[in-house]
This record gives C-alpha cells, structure tokens and sequence, in this order.
C-alpha cells in the first residue's frame, strides 16, 4: 500500500512541477484508460481461476453489494460536503 502512495504523490509532484512533456499528457486518459482495462481483465481472470471463490460468489456477491452501495453513497456524500464548502468558501473569497 505505501509503495501505491508513494507512486500517487510522486506524480502528483513530477505533474504539478511539469516535468512531464506536454506530447505525453495529450495521451496520459487514453493510456491510463487501456491500463485499466488491463487490470480489470487481469483481476477476473485470477478471479475466475479461483474454484473455492467462485463457488462461494452467491454468498460474497450480496456482501460485496452491500459494501460498494455503502462506499458509493460515503463517497458521494463526501464530495458533495466538499463542494458545497468549496462554493461557500469561493464566495467568501469574492466578497
């Protein structure tokens, strides 16, 4: 996990300090959009060659529901706290 937070600030870092070219920014949604894919695929298929898992997807399936409806609507929730702030605090500063 850290590795993967290491990975996130330090493009964080490398984008805001533009270090990145320009000719590469232009593709940088389509690739990460194929890298994706590429990793969705990948997942299944380990999943998928998984028997005991497999087996046991009725019973898993509605917990995971359960867990992603929950993490949907926590997101979502939060999001909107931050922009309704963000837009009081935009008017603030405007005043």
């Amino acid at each position: 996990m850290l590795l993967i937070v290491v990975s996130l600030l330090a493009g964080v870092v490398l984008g805001a300090a533009n270090v990145v070219p320009g000719s590469w920014l232009r593709h940088l949604d389509k690739s990460v959009t194929i890298t994706l894919f590429i990793m969705l695929l990948a997942l299944g298929a380990q999943i998928g060659s998984n028997g005991e898992l497999v087996a046991n997807l009725p019973a898993l399936g509605g917990q995971a529901l359960i867990i992603s409806a929950f993490s949907i609507i926590g997101s979502v929730l939060v999001l909107w706290l931050l922009a309704m702030n963000w837009k009081a605090i935009r008017e603030r500063e405007e005043v």
